[in-house]
């Protein structure tokens, strides 16, 4: 948001000043005129200039309208702390906290109040709510600050000889109330519990008579301290019962006494019944003790205070958290660290953050592994002093291109807007932006305790109906933690800039676009961290069961440099419904799967670690009640409402995830482009599923690094989890291509590899291409290129599934055919590699097959060796698919109907069979018919005049038919000519992902079923059988010879490519295939930088 845009809303109201502050709006009245008090309801149709402390009065709430402006003073000494249940803000009215151009660098706390039913709602808005109605415009713009940033430097996990002291107080022992240690801060070496002198005093005793002797035994050992020692105390469970009338005065004093406070100063004399309290003083010190109560001590169901002191070498801390109910559970913590291990140098890209500003870092390594930290001393613009005891490991460390450092986030703020909320009713404030509001503009400030659990639509920040939102509404760089609902939601609202901003430790989706109706957003470089399941079965809808830190409702929207990490679901999800669901009008009138079909705007620099599910997830869409499903069938299109117009490229690029546990990336789409990935560290690097059924479209992934879940082989393994872990997974049609797999390290557990095929898939997919791919592994020794299949899990599609590589993969010196190694397939120039586990290299061509019929499906070779096509299991008799060996006639096959008469056709489908490629396929038919074989009216095949005859190159699309045998032979070629080596069948195969359909009729009525002699006819000998590579220069180059050019000429051109690399160093070194079982041996030069993920 430009201040020029801002300047024009702010002419809305008709006040001038010279400076921009609206503070300095000479026409402002002082607050003091509109003589509030405790309980009223504040009317404002002028200027009022908020220019005082409230005193702690709560008002009855805050009313802006009909020109009304309130504007909070930069100029009041002490923190501004406004009290009340709601502000209206509406009909031409206005608030003011500072501007874009004029920060608001005082301190301010904006507390909404009240629990559930508080017996008055505001219409369309709710209660306990700043909301922004028609004609309302909300200027909120505190501090400029670093929201977040990354760190540049791994923070270890204190060393166990940093630790001195640490004693925790449970429910275990019969221990309760004020319980006091003392130390000598001289003192290096650990505390023994005997030198702490740990004693409990406790004053819940009905007897005045008894406590002024339990305070007379406190003042008794707070005298016998030596000077220079330091005393630690906290209350567990409670100092006082409930309802306790005794007079506390004489404990009161002795506190304070002690702690060189005033009379009346100390905190204790605000407790109550089970509010926590924790002091520290260093006895003989002219330093005034501390002491700390909770910040909202409301006898709500649980409370949590602490505080932390550095003094000389050590670092103090105490924790008292107690519960008004199950009380038991409540505890105190004290320990003493060594300074030097827990003020630890936190290194960061840059910051701009004060001392005494709070943290929090994010989990490299585990979903709960967040810390807090508060800074106590600033070096420069990279690097701050950190008050933290750290108990885990927060690395910055790069392996291969993939970067795993914390993100580092700032959590205090100068402007506060919090609800307070009673125990554990989930209840808090709400920020709310109606449709024709005049302005929403937000930057700078923090929200604590905000958001409902029910009624659904309370949330920090929402915008609710909003239409087109360009120029009149700003997200910036707010920091929104412990939220009982999202952080921001975007509810059919169009055009809203959400960027910089925080979101930590929430219950459901962080940033959350709602229906599916909202489009234009754009979210640039927010930081979403913790989202929780609500507890129990009240969700606020049914996706919040995965929460996910950003929900993506609809294509149309920006995601550019956003992170996404430790949320008990997705990092981000793609999940589109059929048409926006909710009943609220219609924003943008989509049709009927127009989100299924509508293009990613953009997806780039994002970064999603230690999420509970996926890091990206995009394979589901939402039924009409919200529920989520699997296959959204998404597949973009040039025009997203015709669902017939040509498929489009989706592009996701520079994305880095970690950690994630279920995969990294599990994406469903047509055609797709993934470039720049560096993925690792979880069960699956990228998954990619078929958008769609049919359809001749293509998967690429290039230029990206995978890799796997454990670093070396001696990492920790799970030995209750066998499920796989692989680098990519895929169905196809894909191409892979500069691609660096790394750490797939073998176990006795599961199965491992960086390559393998999606397991289920019933679904038949041809020409996937994997070039140039590189492995830092010694495969068959310290990993596996290929992942053993799941054969127990096997579908038609898993029979037939193959690539065709340049020879990374296999280290070969040629092209070769990666498939199931099972003998219908494989040949005499095919090698089984053990370590693979079913999976065969051959050098050979093939096309995939399959029939309308059911059929016994053989081959023959020219030895008259029969081989029959297992089709039992889970394979369907009606399509059963196979890879026939093209381009070499010691082979055919044969189709022997058992069940079939011919009175209807038979179709014979070919997938990938391109000009230049033949195969002899031979059919069992009834004796004397007449026949009719044909791709079309307009294409029907030729005879010739014996089977010798097909053999020959120029017999394509020929067929010669024994009649007397009941036996009909084919040459069947391929039709499309792969001019640019891309190309497969285009025209058909777009529309249906068939290549040809060959028809095979009966003409003259002749029907029955032939049980035709299979060893009839046997293919030619070699060796003239096998065809010879021809030259490049040939004008009649087959297709896969054609291919095999190309990719050897495209690994000549990566050898020169300024990357750089020196050409020596990215040569990969070809072998031989005489030793199918050697070891392959790991790729010794560098990642080229042009790998993983980018800067943006």
């Amino acid at each position: 948001m430009t201040s020029h845009s801002i300047l024009v809303i702010l002419m809305m109201i008709p006040v001038s000043f010279a400076d921009n502050c609206p503070s300095s709006n000479p026409n402002l009245q002082s607050w003091s005129t509109l003589n509030a008090g405790a309980g009223d309801i504040v009317k404002i149709d002028k200027g009022i200039l908020l220019d005082k402390n409230l005193g702690g009065i709560e008002l009855g709430g805050i009313v802006i309208e009909k020109d009304g402006l309130l504007v909070f003073s930069p100029d009041v000494d002490e923190r501004i702390i406004v009290k009340t249940p709601y502000i209206h803000i509406k009909d031409g009215g206005r608030m003011d906290v500072g501007s874009e151009d004029c920060r608001y660098k005082a301190k301010l706390t904006i507390q909404l109040l009240g629990d559930r039913n508080p017996g008055y709602t505001l219409p369309d808005l709710g209660d306990k709510i700043i909301g922004v109605a028609s004609g309302g415009l909300l200027n909120i713009f505190g501090e400029k600050k670093t929201s977040w940033s990354t760190m540049t430097e791994t923070l270890p996990e204190m060393p166990k000889e940093g630790k001195s002291f640490s004693r925790t107080v449970t429910q275990d022992e019969a221990m309760q109330g004020f319980i006091v240690y003392q130390f000598d801060p001289t003192k290096k070496d650990k505390f023994d519990e005997s030198d702490v002198k740990e004693k409990a005093f406790n004053f819940k005793t009905k007897s005045q008579k008894n406590f002024e002797a339990t305070v007379d035994e406190l003042e008794k050992y707070l005298e016998e301290v030596p000077d220079q020692y330091v005393v630690v105390a906290a209350i567990r469970k409670s100092l006082m019962a409930d309802g306790d009338l005794k007079k506390f005065y004489s404990l009161f004093k002795v506190v304070e006494e002690f702690l060189q406070l005033k009379e009346g100063e100390s905190k204790m004399h605000t407790l109550k019944y089970y509010d926590g309290y924790v002091m520290l003083k260093q006895k003989g010190s002219n330093v005034k003790g501390i002491e700390e109560t909770s910040e909202y001590r409301l006898n709500g169901l649980h409370q949590l205070c602490e505080l932390t002191a550095f003094i000389g070498d050590l670092k103090f801390h105490a924790v008292s958290y107690t519960r008004i109910k199950a009380h038991g559970q409540s505890y105190i913590d004290v320990e003493v660290t060594l300074r030097k291990y827990s003020e630890p140098i936190l290194k960061v890209k840059t910051h701009n953050w004060n001392k005494g500003d709070r943290l929090v870092i994010a989990p490299t390594s585990g979903l709960e592994q967040h810390e807090y930290a508060t800074v106590t001393e600033v070096i420069d613009s990279t690097q701050v002093k950190v008050d933290l005891t750290a108990k885990y490991d927060h690395l910055c460390t790069s392996k291969n291109g993939v970067l795993r450092c914390a993100e580092v986030a700032l959590l205090s703020r100068n402007v506060l807007i919090e609800g307070l909320t009673l125990g554990a009713d989930l209840y808090g404030g709400n920020i709310k932006c109606l449709k024709d509001f005049a302005g929403c503009f937000f930057a700078d400030f923090e929200l604590n305790l905000m958001g409902q659990q029910q009624p659904i639509g309370r949330y920090p920040v929402h915008f609710h109906l909003g239409g087109d939102v360009k120029g009149r509404a700003l997200v910036d760089s707010l920091s929104i933690h412990n939220s009982y609902a999202r952080c921001v939601a975007v509810h059919r609202t169009n055009n809203l800039i959400i960027r910089n901003t925080v979101c930590f430790d929430c219950l459901g989706h962080a940033f959350f676009l709602e229906d599916g109706d909202e489009i234009g957003n754009i979210l640039r470089n927010n930081l979403a961290m913790l989202q929780r399941k609500p507890k129990g079965d009240n969700l606020l809808i049914p996706s919040d069961k995965k929460p996910n830190g950003f929900h993506i409702t609809h294509p149309n929207n920006e995601f550019e440099g956003n992170v996404a990490v430790a949320s008990e679901g997705n990092g981000f999800h793609y999940v589109f419904p059929a048409q926006p669901i909710g009943d609220s009008d219609p924003l943008n009138n989509f049709v009927e799967g127009e989100a299924s079909r509508t293009n990613i705007k953009l997806f780039k620099g994002n970064t999603a670690h230690n999420n509970k599910e996926f890091g990206l997830r995009m394979d589901d869409y939402l039924d009409s009640l919200g529920n989520v499903k699997m296959n959204n069938g998404f597949n973009a299109r040039s025009d997203p409402r015709d669902s017939t117009s040509e498929l489009v490229q989706t592009e996701l690029s520079c994305f880095t995830a970690y950690g994630n546990g279920e995969g990294n990336a599990h994406i469903r789409a047509a055609q797709l482009l993934l470039t720049n990935f560096a993925v690792g560290q979880s069960k699956t690097g990228i998954s990619l599923l078929r958008g769609l059924r049919n359809g001749g479209y293509e998967q690429k992934v290039q230029k990206s690094v995978i890799l796997g879940e454990r670093e070396s082989a001696s990492s920790f393994v799970d030995n209750t989890d066998k499920n796989p872990r692989v680098g990519l997974e895929f169905v196809g049609p894909v191409t892979l291509e500069d691609l660096y797999f790394d750490d797939f390290h073998p176990t006795p557990v599961y199965r491992s590899g960086a390559l393998g095929f999606v397991g289920g898939n019933s679904e038949n997919i041809i020409q996937n291409r994997i070039e140039n791919v590189n492995f830092g592994f010694d495969d068959s020794v310290a990993g596996n290129r290929m992942l053993e299949p799941d054969t127990d899990n096997d579908k038609q599609g898993n029979l037939v599934e193959s690539f065709v590589g340049d020879g990374s993969v296999a280290d070969s010196n040629s092209a070769s055919t990666i498939l199931r190694g099972v003998g219908f397939q494989t040949t005499k120039d095919c090698f089984i590699r053990t370590n693979w586990v079913k999976y065969a290299v051959c050098n050979e061509k093939y096309a995939m097959m399959s029939l309308n019929k059911p059929a016994t499906i053989q081959r023959v070779d020219y030895e008259g060796n029969v081989l029959t096509l297992d089709t039992e299991g889970d394979m369907s008799p009606k399509n059963t698919p196979f890879n026939a060996v093209v381009d070499n006639w010691q082979y055919h096959y044969l189709f022997r109907f058992d069940n079939d008469d011919f009175k209807s056709a038979v179709s014979l489908r070919t997938y990938g069979s391109n000009k230049g490629s033949n195969a002899i396929v031979g059919c069992c038919v009834p004796k004397g018919a007449d026949l009719r074989i044909q791709y079309d009216k307009n294409n029907v095949f030729g005879t010739v005049a014996s089977y010798g005859d097909l053999t020959n190159t120029n017999s394509g699309n020929k067929y010669y038919h024994d009649v007397t045998e009941g036996i009909v032979f084919l040459n069947v070629a391929g039709r499309e000519e792969n001019v640019d080596d891309e190309t497969f069948c285009r025209d058909e195969y777009k529309k249906n992902g068939i290549c040809r359909n060959i028809m095979i009729k009966v003409k003259n009525g002749v029907t029955g079923i032939n049980d035709c002699d299979v060893q009839k006819y046997t293919p030619p000998s070699p060796p003239t059988a096998k065809r010879q590579l021809v030259s490049e220069t040939q004008k009649t180059s087959k297709s896969n010879e054609k291919r095999l050019l190309y990719l050897l000429k495209k690994l000549v051109d990566l050898e020169s490519k300024k990357s750089g690399q020196s050409a020596e160093t990215l040569k990969r070194k070809r072998r031989s295939t005489t030793n199918p079982n050697r070891v392959f041996p790991a790729f010794s030069g560098n990642v080229p930088d042009v790998y993983a993920a980018c800067s943006i």
